[in-house]
């Protein structure tokens, strides 16, 4: 493994050191590429190899043998955070199980639950969350966490950390140092009279002295239960479109995000390409993404050797290679319904962008909403979805 050229950052209060870039291992999986257990093993090695020391992955990517076909060849394993769907503490150890069997290893870094939809989703799946809490007490993982699409889950999940009260704004990790300056960027892109209440509500909640949660809405304002206290971290989705959010303005969730932050939760950032389109503007998407500085690092799903060498480059803060952009950006990537789809309209039910729909016996595509999210793939029984 060569000396990482990424730098390493500290997740919350976990003690885990981490590239500021993971490896997001959807792309490789049966739901996207489906890259051959070969051949994606050896792109995931080669990420690792290059530097990068985490990856993103889940029980629904069905992945594993991808994963473990690379750390067959790796002497230095990455760091491994896997999520699960789990309601019963029954299910949540026999995903932790399934993991650890199939990846041969005793212990992982982290667990997550996977896609909580809103507080109440959260309160659902508290017996799971619990036990992933007792593996952790067995030392079997280092970190528990939360992934979600929603602002409500990470203002609920910081405020069942420090409880109903403030939080202090010096407790903000990193400098503050310019980034209003980058926040009134941002904004001109909105209505102005909209992005100037913006950017002076941000000014206040980046320097006031404390953070009141009284303009949480009612409905976050439910009480989630209390072990959510004890989660480690959070793993949003954030990106300047808002692109697959369930609720909210992707301001909301940056200002939420940095909320958890003061609260003590680590903080990983997911699509920041917004499934994809962002693509086009993947430079300023990055640096985007760096400049949130209560993000400890990013998941960012990558598909080929080049996308691995481009991504690292940027987010080491070097230009990438010419002709290893130019290889990039010639690899349009969408989402395809194959011929013999049935139009059962599972995939319908299961897609949050609502950008699925069912049209002359087959489903199709509203490509102005999708994601590239891939999750409706998991749900069709005839194995007709893919994203190319």
């Amino acid at each position: 493994m060569l000396e990482s050229p990424l730098k390493l950052s500290s997740l919350g209060e976990t003690g885990l050191q981490l590239t500021v870039l993971g490896l997001g291992t959807l792309t490789v999986s049966p739901s996207q590429n489906n890259l051959p257990v070969k051949q994606a093993g050896n792109l995931i090695a080669y990420a690792v190899d290059q530097g990068i020391n985490w990856l993103d992955t889940a029980d629904l990517y069905n992945n594993y043998d991808q994963i473990k076909a690379a750390l067959n060849r790796l002497a230095n394993p990455p760091h491994i955070m896997s999520k699960t769907y789990a309601y019963t503490a029954s299910s949540a150890r026999q995903d932790f199980d399934a993991a650890r069997r199939a990846l041969d290893l005793d212990h992982l870094t982290a667990f997550m639950l996977h896609e909580q939809e809103s507080p109440l989703t959260l309160a659902g799946h508290q017996e799971a969350f619990c036990a992933l809490l007792e593996l952790k007490e067995q030392g079997k993982i280092d970190a528990v966490g939360i992934s979600t699409h929603a602002v409500s889950v990470v203002r609920s999940l910081a405020r069942a950390k420090v409880g109903t009260g403030s939080i202090k704004a010096d407790q903000v990790p990193g400098q503050r140092a310019g980034r209003i300056e980058v926040d009134e960027q941002r904004a001109k892109a909105d209505d102005k009279s909209k992005a100037e209440t913006y950017v002076a509500d941000k000014h206040n909640a980046c320097n006031a002295e404390n953070y009141d949660y009284s303009s949480i809405s009612k409905r976050e304002e439910l009480q989630i239960p209390a072990c959510y206290k004890e989660a480690d971290f959070v793993f949003p989705l954030i990106n300047r479109t808002g692109i697959g959010l369930l609720d909210g303005s992707w301001q909301e969730m940056e200002e939420a995000s940095e909320h958890a932050a003061r609260a003590g939760l680590g903080v990983l950032g997911m699509k920041l390409f917004a499934g994809g389109h962002l693509l086009s503007q993947r430079a300023e998407a990055v640096k985007t993404a760096l400049s949130l500085d209560f993000v400890s690092s990013w998941s960012v799903g990558m598909g080929t050797q080049e996308e691995v060498d481009v991504n690292i480059d940027w987010f080491s803060g070097r230009e990438p290679n010419p002709a290893l952009l130019d290889i990039t950006d010639a690899t349009p990537r969408k989402l395809m319904i194959e011929s013999w789809c049935d139009g059962c309209g599972e995939c319908a039910k299961r897609c949050k962008s609502k950008a699925l729909r069912l049209a002359d016996g087959r489903m199709v595509v509203d490509e102005s909403r999708c994601i590239l999210c891939s999750y409706c793939a998991a749900s069709c029984p005839n194995f007709a979805i893919k994203i190319w």
